[in-house]
């Protein structure tokens, strides 16, 4: 018989021949440290507790990076008839609207507030899923007087945010075809970090 040996050959205990026979051998009580400096390809239950360690860590920071802070997602769009007219912004518009349904993920919430001389907004909780905001970029927008009044728009935003605590962030984009003084009172007392985008005629 013989004793283990490691993967370099090397024996792991001593062969020691057993008392009052000839014949028979037997293996030691194995070597604590057969591992020298040197010959680190044998792992002992240290090295495979520190390895399993390492891949419940893994698993755990894989499961986090799944989930993803859910958006409040708010357009404001211009339905004034000179905006509607202009197809430069009658573009931008649609572009933005697929825009924000593509890069919308499951959890998010989409609002649209269409601005004119009456505001017409639709509730987030409209909006369910990338598929109802694609029904609405397809919706072919009707002309709802004339004029551009973004601010109340930005306090109707304002107040949807305040509606839905559970979204910590929000994405505002506004689009409008006309200049206007835009909202500094609003700005000042609204948590939202707003970024305007207009398009001016």
């Amino acid at each position: 018989m013989d004793c283990l040996r490691n993967t370099k050959g090397k024996r792991m205990c001593e062969l020691v021949q057993i008392p009052n026979t000839t014949k028979e051998f037997m293996c030691t009580e194995c070597k604590n440290q057969f591992i020298k400096k040197g010959e680190g390809s044998d792992f002992d239950g240290v090295w495979i507790l520190l390895i399993l360690s390492l891949l419940f860590f893994v698993f755990l920071l894989s499961g986090c990076s799944k989930q993803s802070t859910k958006l409040l997602l708010i357009r404001i769009a211009d339905s004034s008839a000179s905006a509607l007219n202009d197809p430069k912004q009658a573009k931008g518009s649609k572009d933005t609207c697929f825009g924000l349904a593509d890069g919308a993920k499951p959890g998010d919430q989409q609002a649209l507030i269409q601005v004119s001389q009456d505001i017409i907004a639709t509730d987030p909780a409209m909006i369910k899923d990338s598929n109802d905001g694609y029904a609405v970029c397809h919706q072919k927008t009707e002309s709802k007087g004339q004029g551009t009044y973004v601010c109340p728009a930005l306090d109707l935003a304002v107040e949807m945010s305040d509606r839905h605590p559970e979204t910590p962030i929000i994405v505002l984009q506004i689009q409008a075809n006309e200049g206007e003084e835009f909202c500094p009172d609003t700005l000042k007392t609204s948590p939202i970090k707003s970024h305007p985008d207009k398009e001016n005629s």
